[in-house]
């Protein structure tokens, strides 16, 4: 019976996880290396070695 409720806890938190930040609601990778650029947190070269390796 606690195995049970284990394994439906940690389901539940994986799915919220996976729905928060990733998914087709979430943003991706791409979409938050271009805000943190644009916000000017990261120069042009750690941006287009970056967007290459998420691209690879």
């Amino acid at each position: 019976m606690i195995l049970l409720f284990s394994s439906a806890g940690n389901w539940g938190y994986t799915y919220r996880v996976h729905r928060n930040y990733g998914g087709p609601n979430g943003k991706s990778a791409q979409d938050i290396l271009n805000e943190r650029y644009a916000r000017g947190e990261i120069s042009h070269e750690e941006y287009a070695r970056m967007k290459a390796a998420i691209s690879a």
